[in-house]
């Protein structure tokens, strides 16, 4: 619940960094305005790829992903992604043994959910074929 609020955070901060960007932009020319625009996507590109990597996990994924493919993203986007492909730092071990060491589903055996009605090959295959159809024979 806290890294979604925390992921909500970051998110609406580079809207509302975008939004005070556009807002600024109105009052000046259309060079300044280029100007203001790149200096806000190289410190949003920043400030995402720092949230990815301190959200962890699937973030982290999405951050590689979007480093990759994301050529619909302004150029400073994938530049600053580019760290999350190697430069990811390393989870301790004692955060991950816990995960391994208790299982987060039930273990069933795999027999457990299998009626005993209809064990027999035979049957079971009967089943599974469809009738064959009468053949009207038409006359000419």
């Amino acid at each position: 619940m806290v890294r979604s609020l925390r992921a909500l955070l970051l998110f609406w901060t580079i809207f509302a960094s975008y939004g005070l960007t556009y807002a600024r932009s109105l009052v000046v020319g259309k060079a300044r305005r280029e100007r203001l625009f790149e200096a806000a996507h190289k410190k949003n590109a920043r400030r995402l790829a720092h949230g990815f990597s301190s959200l962890r996990g699937v973030f982290i994924k999405m951050g590689q992903v979007l480093g990759v493919t994301g050529t619909f993203l302004p150029p400073a986007f994938p530049e600053a992604l580019e760290e999350l492909q190697d430069k990811v730092p390393p989870r301790p071990f004692e955060e991950s043994k816990g995960a391994c060491a208790k299982p987060s589903v039930p273990i069933r055996s795999p027999a457990s959910g299998v009626s005993t009605a209809n064990r027999s090959p035979r049957r079971r295959s009967r089943k599974c074929i469809a009738p064959r159809r009468a053949t009207v024979a038409r006359s000419p």
